[in-house]
């Protein structure tokens, strides 16, 4: 049985469709890995499918931000691409489906403890957040995240991915936890606030 970590989460990352839910599954990513939703994604057999290939629904895999899983670089806090040697999180093997090598970076504004999305990529990232306006991350870019509960949508080249801002039933344990992995990033890097 997995330990419980809802505490300890930043965030939690779906794989909203089969790319991302066979990525997420990389033995790169092993640190990271929660669970899974729903059935493995699998192909039809002819008999069962349309004229073109047809996929079961895609299970929804799970992977979790947590304050006691470091990132390799505390400065630039968790990586995502399809760059081994410098993400933390691959999204793919290669840039063939539009996922940069050193695509996003999730991390916290030290001050206030928000959470922080950047892009690094030349491409935009696209993020939908419920009753807002589609936004257009560019390059170099960085949105704070809600510090509330909530359901993320993030289009990273043909990825589909959802990023859940989970619910802090003791904010007191979350922050303290929170807390220990900014003091192991000053310690590490003092000039990092």
């Amino acid at each position: 049985m997995e330990p419980d970590t809802s505490l300890k989460t930043v965030l939690s990352v779906w794989a909203a469709n089969p790319v991302a839910s066979q990525a997420f599954l990389l033995k790169h990513n092993e640190n990271f890995f929660a669970r899974t939703r729903g059935e493995p994604t699998r192909r039809k057999k002819r008999a069962q499918r349309d004229t073109t290939p047809q996929y079961d629904a895609p299970s929804q895999v799970e992977i979790r931000l947590r304050t006691d899983v470091y990132p390799r670089d505390l400065t630039k806090g968790w990586c995502f691409g399809s760059d081994s040697s410098s993400c933390d999180i691959l999204l793919d093997v290669d840039k063939s489906r539009g996922v940069s090598g050193l695509h996003f970076e999730i991390d916290h504004n030290w001050r206030s403890f928000a959470v922080l999305i950047r892009n690094r990529s030349r491409n935009p990232l696209t993020m939908m957040i419920p009753c807002q306006e589609v936004d257009q991350i560019k390059q170099g870019e960085t949105r704070a995240l809600l510090n509330e509960p909530c359901m993320i949508s993030l289009s990273v080249g043909l990825l589909r991915l959802i990023l859940e801002i989970p619910a802090r039933e003791d904010p007191s344990a979350y922050n303290r936890n929170l807390r220990a992995y900014y003091e192991k990033a000053i310690t590490a890097i003092p000039s990092l606030v």
